[in-house]
This record gives C-alpha cells, sequence and structure tokens, in this order.
C-alpha cells in the first residue's frame, strides 16, 4: 500500500489514506457523442449513429483506498474508522456558493511527485470491516473514482491555483536565488496562506509555494507566532 493525500483546494484540507498501486484505473472518453434523432422512421437504416463532436472529453481514474484507525495518525484517540472517512463523503455533495449554484469541492490526488490530479468525487463506495464489540468498524475499503477536471488554474477575482508544473518552476527559481531574497513573516491571529500569498505576490494560489518553502505538513495549521519564510519570486 502506498501514502497519497487528497487536498482540498477551498479549505486546504488534507485527507490522508493508503492507496492500493497495484489497480489504478484510467479511462478516457472523447468529446463526441450520438446526434439525437439520427435513425429516424421512415430514412434508409443506418448501421451506425450519426456522430455529433462536442469537443472536450473526461477522463477518470478509480482508486482502491484503505482507511484503517491502527493505521493513521488519530490511532489512539479514534475508535470508529468512519471518523476517517467522513471528510470523503463531504466532497461528494453539492457545496452551495455565493452565486447560488452548488458543486462538490474541488481535491488534488497527491500521490509522491508524479501524481498531482485536480478532480471532483463523483461516486463512493465503502464497505467496512474489523468490528469492535460495540459494533464500530476498524477498518474501511473504499472505491472511489475522480473526475479530473481542467489543469488549468481556477480563477477567482486576482487570485488562482497553480498547477503542479508551475509550482516546480517556482520552487527551482527560488532555489537559485539568494538567501537574502528571503524576507521573515510572524504569523498573526487569523493568518491564512492564501490571505499571505495574496499579500506578497498578488496571488492567493501562491500559497503553496510557502508552504513548500517551509516544510509545512499541514498548511491549514498556522499557530500565531510561528515564523514562516517568504521568498522572492519575481
Amino acid at each position: 500500500m502506498e501514502r497519497v493525500l487528497f487536498h482540498v483546494d477551498s479549505t486546504l484540507e488534507l485527507i490522508p489514506c493508503l492507496l492500493n498501486p497495484e489497480r489504478v484505473v484510467m479511462r478516457r472518453s472523447s468529446g463526441v457523442r450520438a446526434a439525437p434523432n439520427a435513425n429516424i422512421i421512415g430514412r434508409s437504416p443506418r448501421q451506425y449513429d450519426t456522430i455529433m463532436f462536442t469537443g472536450g472529453g473526461q477522463t477518470e481514474l478509480e482508486l482502491q483506498l484503505l482507511f484503517d484507525i491502527q493505521l493513521g495518525a488519530g490511532a489512539s484517540v479514534l475508535d470508529d474508522v468512519r471518523d476517517l472517512t467522513a471528510p470523503l463523503w463531504r466532497l461528494t455533495y453539492n457545496a452551495g456558493l455565493a452565486s447560488g449554484f452548488g458543486q462538490p469541492p474541488r481535491v488534488r490526488l497527491i500521490w509522491g511527485k508524479a501524481w498531482n490530479v485536480p478532480g471532483i468525487i463523483t461516486d463512493l463506495a465503502e464497505w467496512t470491516e474489523d468490528f469492535s464489540p460495540s459494533g464500530k468498524p476498524q477498518r474501511s475499503w473504499v472505491s472511489l473514482r475522480l473526475l479530473q477536471t481542467d489543469p488549468a488554474p481556477l480563477v477567482t477575482g486576482r487570485s488562482r491555483l497553480i498547477d503542479a508544473e508551475t509550482l516546480a518552476e517556482l520552487r527551482a527559481l527560488i532555489v537559485s536565488r539568494p538567501l537574502t531574497d528571503v524576507r521573515i513573516y510572524e504569523v498573526r491571529e487569523g493568518d491564512r496562506l492564501p490571505e499571505l500569498a495574496e499579500r506578497f505576490y498578488g496571488e492567493a494560489g501562491l500559497w503553496r509555494l510557502i508552504a513548500e518553502f517551509n516544510d509545512l505538513l499541514d498548511p491549514s495549521d498556522l499557530p500565531p507566532g510561528t515564523v514562516l519564510a517568504i521568498p522572492e519570486v519575481l
């Protein structure tokens, strides 16, 4: 089993789990579909439907995940594995937005340095086992389908989320710069990485750069008084 993370773009939440690396299924469907009313009564029969080219297409990943309270960070305090899988279930619900429209939160599957896949969870099934005397499951297997979304940045005003390739380029740029190009910032009450990135870079999506540079394991955990190194990138 391999350790992977699901990163929720909107909340910075990290959901750790184990992945079965022997079975990662990827499916791709082209942007085509059968034309409506292609074969109508009275016309010559066709051997194949008339095809419409709609553009785009879809890429879907099918993953087999494992959750176990004896293997997770909360093993000492958790007694029900469903406390670990609940965040994934929440990602399958349409969240209301300010515009009035709902959509599931976008997440990123992060697996080592080779996988950083943005997407929406479209299907999720869970089966539990290893029950305690009180009937609480200790282990859970989750079958999940992740529909990949456009890797281009999501734009909200001036803020944007950068992709893995851009982040790698920025990290390489940082390595080449002298330490004099790094400023020091002490975290204050209420500070969050996207707001700090907006303040220093003018781009909230560059919060990942600050997190990477400071080796932050949980970017949502910023206690007041934490000292951050803010690298210059321009």
